[in-house]
């Protein structure tokens, strides 16, 4: 069981088929440059930076988006604070001692799951689009 990589691939996959930003990011960047417009100069370009990644949506909203392909979605809904805090202790290299392994693999397990549905949706989806152009 390799559970790192499966929470890898569905935030991997979230950026390619979901929306991954709170708003267009046109208008999130026209608000960024009415803000800078008010700043002194010397401010300006820290301010740039700190908002430029404010637009993205958080782990826990991209994993709450993608509740729908759970297959007990309230199940689901209570182990997103686990998955999170799993996912960043291996991200920051903290330890896994907090975690039992009946744990690691319920959440490996439902992650599993989520993936597959949403696999098995974007291949349904191909296949109409295919059959749609014949």
């Amino acid at each position: 069981m390799n559970t790192v990589p499966i929470q890898t691939i569905i935030e991997t996959m979230f950026g390619k088929y979901f929306t991954d930003t709170k708003m267009d990011t046109k208008e999130y960047r026209k608000h960024i440059n009415e803000i800078l417009e008010y700043l002194p100069e010397e401010f300006s370009e820290e301010v740039k930076n700190a908002l430029n990644d404010r637009n993205r949506l958080s782990l826990r909203m991209r994993l709450e988006k993608i509740s729908i392909y759970s297959k007990n979605e309230d199940e689901y809904n209570e182990l997103i604070p686990d998955i999170i805090k799993f996912r960043n202790n291996i991200a920051h290299g903290r330890g896994l001692e907090n975690f039992t392994i009946e744990a690691i693999v319920k959440m490996h397990d439902i992650m599993k799951n989520i993936f597959n549905n949403f696999v098995l949706e974007i291949i349904t989806k191909t296949d109409e689009q295919n059959n749609s152009i014949n």
